[in-house]
């Protein structure tokens, strides 16, 4: 049983570094977007743009919504590298873990309902795709990784 506790702490640590990673990727991904976006993006911004907001206010929303995500998914992976190293940790990162996967899972439900028309090229939209779905997995796997390494933690402590 210690070994699946420590196998389960090490997963841990490697998906919490891999959920950081992805919080990195969300951001060069949208920074490509823009760059190479093009009049697609533009466009986009400007049908946005009617419905009341000033074009430089929905790149500002954007870019603060950016590091929000960046700032939850540091502190979910810092938090499960060091319950991964045996550090107790509350359940604030948890919630946050679920949250994260409910929001890539609309991420990509979204994308795949909006048959993905904000990309160039379909090359791009599946790129996309598979990205998020990959993180989405890695979220999945956070979460699983968490509560077994819970359960074998009292698991342990209730044997001895």
């Amino acid at each position: 049983m210690r070994r699946r506790l420590r196998r389960n702490q090490n997963y841990l640590v490697i998906i919490g570094t891999g959920v950081m990673v992805f919080g990195v990727w969300s951001i060069i991904k949208t920074l490509m977007f823009f760059v190479m976006g093009g009049q697609v993006t533009i466009g986009y911004f400007e049908n946005v743009s009617k419905s009341g907001l000033p074009v430089q206010m929905n790149y500002m929303v954007l870019m603060l919504l950016l590091i929000l995500d960046l700032l939850v998914r540091i502190y979910v992976g810092m938090s499960a590298r060091a319950e991964g190293f045996g550090a107790q940790k509350g359940n604030t990162y948890v919630v946050f873990s679920v949250l994260l996967c409910l929001f890539h899972f609309a991420v990509i439900v979204t994308g795949i309902l909006s048959h993905f028309r904000y990309y160039d090229s379909p090359e791009d939209a599946l790129m996309s795709f598979l990205m998020d779905l990959t993180s989405l997995v890695t979220l999945i796997e956070l979460v699983n990784s968490i509560f077994k390494v819970r359960w074998l933690t009292r698991e342990l402590t209730l044997s001895e």
